[in-house]
């Protein structure tokens, strides 16, 4: 059967040289490797189209309606694109291989047993990705980063993924060089921000794992001032230290009580280590004092106390009038207290007043004036310790009576009675 048909495409070949017209295809295509490649082909309306490694030696299908009679080689990587009626024959090899390269393939028609030129695969190495982006850029904005790579495959190009920074867009366009190979550029942005500072971004060509990297990206900043910026009093001398993060880095200037600190008065020292601008001012103590840290992108201030007893900096200042405030509640809760205290002692007096009133009128009571000798009826009484013993009666004749009873009295025992007017 392989002997037939090299007879007939052999005739066909000597005889039918305006039938290899009607079908278009290029002398070579150019692959890079690990990537797929389009051999296109274009003729007239078809049903269906195969396609053969040329060789001296019989006819090896590439590509088959019928999958197994595919060569190894190419079995599994092959596939047509397009529409055969509309006389699309093109041919895509996936995953070229290094081996792939120098190998002609060409293609036949059917039902018009009508056939191509050869096309000859030429294989390249895979060329690396690269990336660009411009290193500065100003926190707050959008800035762009480009990833290229030149590939052999429009119809599916390499999957391009950013790495280090999370990007806002990402959008990816692919054209033909002049060399017949095409390239896709992977468009993104991002948000320039100061906690990306001295990052890099890569972009991986996933199809192999291929990688570019960027410079460092440098972002610029205004200055922050920050928190732990503070005063405090060391051998009696005022100590401030002003913290401030900025890129480029900050000036920093002080003011004591609302002007400029002058020397001799006050001594300032700046230390810079990377972002970070650390301000020291010394002076007497007992003044306001603000730090302001500036650059050209903006500014920054921050007031402190240069009262280190009562706080440091503006936090200080805070916990100091909470304390004061708690100072008054307890003040307030420890009066009403007190005054609580002070009644009830009133109340207890007062009851105790009352109860030696009526032991005092059960006594006279019992007493019967006669002249100037009185007598005492037998009678037993009581001796309570909170008793009031000594009664006065002032309506009663001005006497005084003073008494003294015995928890029980003998019954032939008279108390002894003194009756004064």
């Amino acid at each position: 059967m392989d002997r037939v048909l090299k007879l007939f495409l052999t005739a066909s070949l000597l005889s039918c040289s305006c039938r290899c017209s009607k079908v278009r295809v290029p002398k070579f295509v150019t692959a890079i490797k690990g990537t797929c490649v389009v051999v296109p082909c274009s003729t007239t309306s078809h049903t269906y189209a195969t396609w053969y490694k040329y060789q001296h030696y019989g006819y090896p299908p590439v590509y088959s309606k019928d999958t197994k009679d595919i060569i190894n080689q190419f079995r599994g990587r092959t596939s047509l694109l397009g529409n055969a009626m509309q006389g699309n024959c093109s041919l895509k090899i996936d995953n070229v291989r290094q081996e792939d390269g120098g190998i002609s393939v060409y293609v036949w028609i059917n039902p018009h047993n009508i056939y191509g030129d050869y096309t000859e695969i030429k294989v390249l190495a895979p060329s690396e990705t690269r990336i660009s982006v411009e290193s500065t850029q100003v926190e707050g904005t959008l800035f762009s980063a480009k990833c290229t790579v030149r590939h052999s495959c429009p119809v599916s190009p390499p999957l391009l993924e950013w790495l280090g920074l999370s990007s806002v867009s990402n959008e990816v366009t692919t054209t033909q060089d002049s060399g017949g190979l095409w390239v896709s550029v992977a468009h993104a942005q991002f948000n320039a921000s100061r906690r990306d500072h001295g990052k890099r971004l890569t972009c991986r060509r996933m199809s192999d794992g291929n990688t570019a990297i960027s410079d460092a990206i440098h972002i610029l900043f205004p200055p922050t001032i920050l928190p732990d910026s503070a005063c405090w009093e060391r051998e009696g001398s005022l100590h401030c230290m002003c913290w401030v993060e900025a890129e480029p880095n900050a000036s920093i200037s002080w003011t004591v009580d609302g002007r400029s600190a002058l020397l001799p008065h006050f001594n300032m020292t700046n230390n810079y280590t990377g972002m970070t601008t650390v301000s020291v001012m010394t002076g007497p103590t007992g003044h306001f004092v603000t730090c302001e840290a500036a650059n050209y992108l903006g500014n920054d201030t921050y007031q402190m106390s240069g009262f280190p007893q009562l706080a440091q900096g503006t936090d200080g200042l805070t916990y100091f009038i909470l304390a004061a405030i708690v100072l008054i509640v307890l003040g307030i809760v420890v009066l009403g207290v007190h005054r609580r205290m002070k009644k009830r002692h009133e109340h207890s007096r007062g009851a105790k007043n009352t109860r030696g009133s009526e032991n005092t009128s059960q006594c006279r009571q019992n007493i019967e004036s006669n002249g100037t000798q009185t007598k005492v009826r037998q009678k037993t009484y009581e001796w309570h310790k909170d008793d009031n013993i000594y009664a006065n009666d002032v309506s009663g004749g001005h006497i005084w009576s003073t008494a003294m009873v015995t928890s029980q009295a003998p019954e032939d025992e008279m108390a002894s009675i003194y009756l004064n007017e």
